[in-house]
């Protein structure tokens, strides 16, 4: 029988930004100032789509500098945010959405948005039925209830 040999190679990569001009939440590059353009809005930070907490915390950002944003949860009337923008909200479904305004206050057409549910209380579960504690059985049955 003959030994098998096996090679392992590791090789690294990297891919270059697609947008270089934008900040990035770990860069120090300045944003482009603009205007006249109509800004693009990013959300860089959210809560997971399924949360136990009920305090949502939200970073975002914009293509441009000197821009201003407006902040909206579950279809409330927008006001003046920054970021990074907390509530604390209800177990439930919530939508966020966030647009950058420039100084002439053209806004994001389509504003930056994020879905999730927030489920704080833990599911009561029952033990319905169970093998006993000393049982040589190959096949068991549990039953349960939550």
């Amino acid at each position: 029988m003959r030994p098998l040999a096996l090679a392992l190679a590791l090789a690294a990569c990297s891919v270059p930004d697609k947008n270089p001009s934008v900040t990035d939440a770990g860069t120090d590059a300045p944003l482009p100032v603009d205007d006249n353009a109509v800004p693009e809005t990013t959300i860089v930070e959210a809560p997971k789509e399924f949360s136990g907490v009920g305090s949502s915390t939200f970073k975002f950002t914009a293509n441009y500098a000197n821009v201003t944003f407006e902040c909206s949860i579950d279809g409330e009337s927008p006001l003046p945010c920054t970021s990074p923008y907390t509530r604390v909200l209800p177990d439930g479904s919530h939508n966020f959405s966030v647009r950058a305004i420039n100084k002439k206050g053209m806004g994001d057409m389509s504003p930056a948005e994020h879905l999730w549910m927030i489920d704080t209380v833990a599911p009561n579960t029952m033990l319905l039925e169970a093998p006993p504690a000393a049982d040589n059985s190959v096949m068991v049955r549990f039953a349960f209830m939550s």
